[in-house]
């Protein structure tokens, strides 16, 4: 496999050159490659972390070795590692309906550089993270202690971007974050069964009103859900959040052919913390009616029977 090199450069204060104090170049060489690693699943399965053995492309695609270092006043750091494309050929091969999947030429440091590059724009809505990825980010002020201000990942080719730095400002805004991020809650929602992708464990789910809603299974196969395809389908899991407080992706434990009675739940279910999401709702409701009473209330355990026993109620 063609491996390519890119540079990490560590800018501070002092001049440290070809000769960093040993124990400042262990803290940023430590936090380098789970944070290449948490960068790339997410650009690939829309979540950055997964409980399991990992996937053959995602220890592929995120293996940085760290190979030399040199300089005159700031230290440069050489890495080797291979372009996504390379890693992972399969994951190219089928169409993909999100714009998320990164170029093919891009390496795992271009991905945490784009990252970063969404921090410092202060991009709360981005979906190039989620808050496991923004509190692996945050551990870069052990790297920033003292010894070093700035982590200058400089791209390897003109298509993975400008280059970007990790600084006090960016590990604080990530910690920002990560602690307004809208806790994951229980969801069920309804809608098309429009994709799925084995390589990955996604699926994409349309819902009534045309938007498009990404997931990714959790403890059942991917494989299950062939026969579901272009059908209306019942999804149960956990809804996780951006810190703008909209919907990042659905984690689904159950997908299961859903009714027309069901379509009630063809909506993007709103985070419990108070941030609402999508359109507003037209007659006016208080904290004891209408929607408000409904969404947030529920652990996600009761039957349908209990549910519509309870839309009832409402009147």
């Amino acid at each position: 496999m063609k491996m390519v090199t890119q540079k990490i450069i560590l800018r501070g204060r002092k001049h440290w050159g070809g000769k960093p104090p040993s124990d400042a170049l262990g803290e940023v060489l430590r936090r380098i490659n789970p944070a290449v690693r948490y960068a790339v699943r997410m650009r690939i399965e829309g979540r950055s972390t997964v409980q399991g053995i990992r996937p053959h492309w995602l220890s592929t695609a995120a293996d940085v070795r760290f190979v030399d270092h040199d300089g005159q006043d700031d230290t440069t750091l050489y890495f080797e590692l291979p372009e996504i494309g390379d890693a992972a050929p399969k994951l190219y091969e089928q169409q993909e309906i999100w714009s998320t999947r990164p170029s093919p030429s891009d390496t795992g440091l271009d991905l945490l550089s784009q990252v970063v590059s969404d921090v410092a724009a202060q991009n709360s809505d981005s979906d190039r993270f989620d808050n496991p990825l923004l509190r692996c980010l945050g551990r870069f002020d052990h790297a920033l202690n003292g010894s070093f201000q700035s982590l200058d990942i400089i791209p390897h080719n003109s298509e993975s971007g400008t280059a970007t730095s990790i600084t006090e400002r960016i590990v604080d805004t990530a910690k920002q974050f990560s602690s307004t991020t809208p806790s994951s809650q229980p969801a069920r929602i309804y809608g098309t069964l429009d994709m799925i992708r084995a390589s990955t464990q996604t699926f994409g789910l349309k819902l009534e009103t045309g938007e498009e809603v990404r997931g990714v299974v959790d403890g059942i196969s991917i494989a299950d859900l062939k026969h579901l395809l272009a059908q209306p389908v019942l999804i149960l899991g956990k809804a996780v959040y951006r810190p703008s407080g909209r919907l990042l992706r659905i984690d689904a434990t159950s997908v299961a052919r859903a009714g027309d009675d069901q379509k009630f739940f063809s909506k993007i279910p709103a985070p419990k913390d108070g941030k609402q999401i999508g359109r507003a709702i037209t007659r006016p409701t208080d904290s004891k009616s209408g929607i408000s009473a409904v969404f947030g209330k529920w652990p996600g355990h009761e039957t349908d029977d209990e549910i519509n026993a309870a839309l009832e109620a409402l009147g």
